[in-house]
């Protein structure tokens, strides 16, 4: 990976926290921002159609998807641990010749997953300190849907972000989380031809849906 930020990603969600993400995945299912960025796709046709899940975790998302109807799922992610995981439980529901794993940056990956219907990205625009850069690759990869989750602003998501980072260097972690401007986000996505369809939240997170414009 040749994104520092992404190598300390790769640190900081290690096999333990994959581990601990996937079994509650297993007890409890989806839920939060998650489940609502699942319902927010659930609108749309999704049967033989692709999805790019970006920074995809334990793969919630991309099982969702396989599971109704989809015909494939790409997944790029900066920890090796949780595409460990994704795989491990892929195979376990034998959906193997469904889905594809790549590590690293997204934004560098050199692996190109190609252009698919459906794009995701859950809490992870604000695991990147560029969103400029991020979003408009993920946006270049989109053929009809892309929806995102990201921390709302304001004093108090701004003071839980230093608390994270707070205790992000007493674990010794170099990584950061990042609270980027929800207008300037908005221009953007925009900006590339497509129209915001829905907006919820679970605090402290803003989920959004957005549709290419025909």
């Amino acid at each position: 990976m040749t994104c520092q930020h992404c190598c300390d990603a790769d640190h900081f969600f290690d096999l333990k926290v994959a581990e601990k993400d996937l079994s509650k995945y297993r007890k409890k299912g989806v839920k939060g921002a998650t489940k609502k960025l699942i319902q927010a796709l659930s609108q749309f046709n999704r049967k033989g159609r692709s999805l790019l899940d970006i920074g995809g975790g334990i793969g919630a998302i991309q099982w969702d998807h396989l599971e109704n109807g989809g015909g494939r799922t790409s997944d790029v992610d900066a920890s090796w641990a949780y595409l460990n995981a994704a795989e491990k439980y892929s195979r376990s529901q034998g959906w193997e010749e469904h889905t594809t794993f790549l590590q690293g940056d997204f934004v560098d990956q050199e692996s190109n997953p190609g252009r698919h219907d459906f794009v995701t990205l859950d809490k992870v625009v604000c695991c990147y300190p560029d969103f400029e850069k991020l979003l408009t690759k993920s946006l270049e990869h989109c053929e009809q849907v892309i929806a995102l989750s990201f921390p709302r602003g304001g004093p108090i998501a701004k003071l839980l972000n230093l608390t994270a980072i707070a205790w992000m260097r007493i674990k010794g972690s170099s990584f950061r989380p990042y609270i980027h401007p929800k207008k300037e986000m908005e221009m953007l996505i925009t900006s590339h031809g497509f129209s915001k369809l829905s907006e919820t939240s679970s605090f402290p997170w803003i989920i959004q849906a957005y549709a290419r414009k025909n």
